[in-house]
């Protein structure tokens, strides 16, 4: 009923183990004097193609639910966040060819045109499921990675007006808000109307009634998931951060003179 619960802890996991192992990359990088984006980045996406034609062979059945394949998928996303981070232009962009390289990064994930290659590539590998596993290798995990992260940043920082007008939906944003709840409670719901507890028969009337009901449980539960438990977390996550900016210019400076 809760097997999907498994990639939240695997993001659980990536939390306390990647951000601590990429600042020592990064330390590391700075102390010797190199290109940062350039080696981290190349580095960090051959390291994630490589796991992924080497698992399945290792792994087999194992690989799809295995958690450092599955590290590489979700730091993607953070970072390349970090690099559009003013804090990190600041601090760490110190070559011009980095620089070149990050203004270069800029170009292709805000494009509109290849934005729009990026969603339909990503539309007919992922809704249409076609199958990229040449070898038995599913290169399409690294793919809808990457694709996944051009139309995300496309649609914060891209030219997309119609982006923008979806993202400052309040009702898409606070469905947004909830997802966390939407996805912990739909699979045991779903689970329990497939029991089907009470013994009817099955027709089609009834199944479009279940699902509809479903859905309605599936969206309550994590409206109260979200307004009594997620919202009061957030205002403790909102106190953390207030006190941590009163100590931010020491911790930095301390983090400089270390590196």
């Amino acid at each position: 009923m809760f097997s999907h619960c498994w990639s939240l802890a695997i993001e659980e996991q990536f939390y306390f183990v990647f951000p601590s192992l990429f600042m020592i990359i990064m330390m590391y990088a700075r102390k010797h004097n190199r290109d940062h984006i350039i080696g981290t980045f190349i580095f960090y996406n051959l390291v994630f193609i490589i796991l992924i034609i080497a698992l399945p062979i290792l792994l087999k059945s194992y690989f799809y639910k295995f958690f450092f394949w599955r590290f590489f998928q979700i730091f993607f996303g953070g970072y390349l966040a970090f690099i559009y981070s003013k804090r990190y232009q600041k601090n760490f962009v110190s070559s011009k060819i980095t620089a070149n390289t990050i203004n270069w990064i800029y170009r292709i994930y805000e494009n509109s045109f290849v934005s729009a290659i990026a969603l339909l590539l990503f539309f007919s590998i992922f809704i249409l499921n076609i199958n990229l596993t040449p070898f038995n290798i599913p290169i399409h995990y690294y793919l809808l990675t990457v694709l996944g992260s051009i139309i995300i940043i496309n649609a914060y920082k891209g030219e997309h007006i119609l982006y923008r007008v979806l993202l400052s939906n309040r009702k898409l944003r606070y469905l947004g808000k909830i997802s966390y709840g939407l996805y912990l409670f739909h699979f045991p719901i779903f689970y329990l109307k497939r029991l089907n507890i009470f013994n009817r028969p099955t027709t089609l009337t009834s199944t479009i009634i279940l699902d509809i009901v479903s859905i309605l449980a599936t969206l309550t539960l994590a409206i109260l998931s979200y307004e009594l438990v997620e919202k009061r977390f957030l205002h403790y996550k909102r106190k953390l951060e207030h006190s941590s900016k009163i100590n931010s210019s020491a911790s930095l400076q301390v983090f400089n003179e270390v590196i």
